[in-house]
């Protein structure tokens, strides 16, 4: 049987190239001390992503390894990792010309390379490129659920149902600054997909009140890994600064069947203090963060 070679583009993974991945993975991650960004589980399952992976082979053995996530707004994310004896090869770099090349055939518009912090090699590496810092963000993950003492009565946070998908995009649209059709295609890619839950928080007096919706957020639960994430927590700005937020984000969690047996977690950007603050006194504890650098075409051309 002939062995594997070179580099090798694929859009799904067999489940012996994803071992493959996760014996990698561990590996740079025992060696470097550091969170390799890359979730097998994502992987195997895409769920209707926009998903590349380009794997770096040496006689049979995997060496490299770099992902594109994306959702065909014009925008990709790419992380990877390359074996410990195998660095100062230039690997890394003509994986990453690959991927470029890919999405500039694509016609998107912007690569965003993720790394963790504390990683040495992915700093040194995207200092060699001229990347454009972005943004950072931390993950988060939920040690004890702390409650808060504010709670209204008129507000109601529940899944959102089938009709209510028009309403959740404007919550969600106007919580974060964005249009409408800009989150769309997200939304309905996965608004009938069991492994996400879709919450709506609404504001009214009664039970036959107009209730107004304020808040949102997103829910993606793997049962295999006992492990939730939430996403897109939003509030409209006109209710923002009324404990909203907090109630809502509660509340959701709480409607997680055996909660205590699962591992909750959340992303927030390093800079968005009033959000980082609420997680904080939610019980969320910071377990790593990765930065966010833009590509800007400069590897196409580099040696």
């Amino acid at each position: 049987m002939q062995r594997m070679q070179g580099i090798i583009k694929r859009q799904g993974l067999t489940e012996e190239e994803l071992e493959d991945i996760a014996q990698l993975a561990r590996l740079c991650q025992r060696h470097d001390s550091t969170q390799v960004r890359i979730d097998i589980e994502e992987l195997r399952r895409h769920g209707g992503l926009v998903c590349q992976c380009l794997l770096y082979y040496d006689d049979g053995v995997l060496i490299g390894c770099l992902t594109l996530f994306g959702l065909g707004l014009g925008k990709r994310e790419i992380t990877g990792m390359v074996h410990p004896d195998y660095r100062r090869r230039g690997i890394f770099r003509h994986l990453s010309q690959v991927a470029q090349a890919e999405c500039d055939n694509q016609h998107i518009e912007e690569v965003l390379l993720i790394t963790e912090e504390v990683s040495k090699s992915g700093k040194a590496f995207v200092a060699s490129t001229g990347a454009t810092f972005q943004f950072a963000e931390h993950e988060m993950v939920l040690r004890q659920l702390q409650t808060g003492n504010a709670f209204d009565e008129r507000l109601l946070v529940e899944p959102a149902r089938d009709g209510d998908i028009e309403r959740y995009l404007q919550v969600l649209a106007e919580s974060f600054g964005t249009s409408i059709e800009a989150r769309r295609p997200m939304v309905t890619l996965f608004w009938h997909n069991p492994k996400f839950r879709f919450y709506l928080a609404t504001l009214g007096e009664g039970e036959v009140s107009c209730r107004e919706p304020v808040g949102c957020l997103r829910m993606e639960i793997n049962e295999a890994l006992q492990r939730v994430g939430i996403y897109s927590v939003g509030i409209v700005p006109a209710y923002q600064g009324r404990g909203y937020g907090r109630q809502m984000l509660e509340e959701a969690i709480r409607s997680i069947p055996e909660r205590d047996k699962k591992t909750i977690t959340l992303d927030v950007e390093t800079d968005n203090q009033p959000a980082f603050r609420l997680y904080s006194s939610c019980g969320f504890q910071i377990k790593h963060t990765y930065a966010y650098y833009r590509l800007n075409g400069t590897l196409a051309a580099s040696p």
